[in-house]
């Protein structure tokens, strides 16, 4: 560790390498400001055996509230 710090222009030539290489690295990478997603869709389908569809038509919430 002593070996090490005695040689500062060393540490200092490996501080800037990292600046530097960080600096490239981060103009390179591909950011995308608006990026393309779909609206995820759900569909529920409930079944009441005998009652006709027109009066179920007309309410929004089906299956216990869900």
């Amino acid at each position: 560790m002593r070996q090490i710090l005695g040689k500062p222009h060393l540490i200092i030539v490996a501080a800037l390498m990292t600046v530097v290489l960080g600096g490239y690295s981060y103009t390179k990478i591909p950011a995308d400001l608006l990026p393309q997603f779909g609206t995820p869709a759900v569909q529920i389908v409930c079944f009441y055996p005998g009652m006709p569809p027109a009066p179920r038509s007309n309410q929004r919430r089906c299956c216990g509230g869900v």
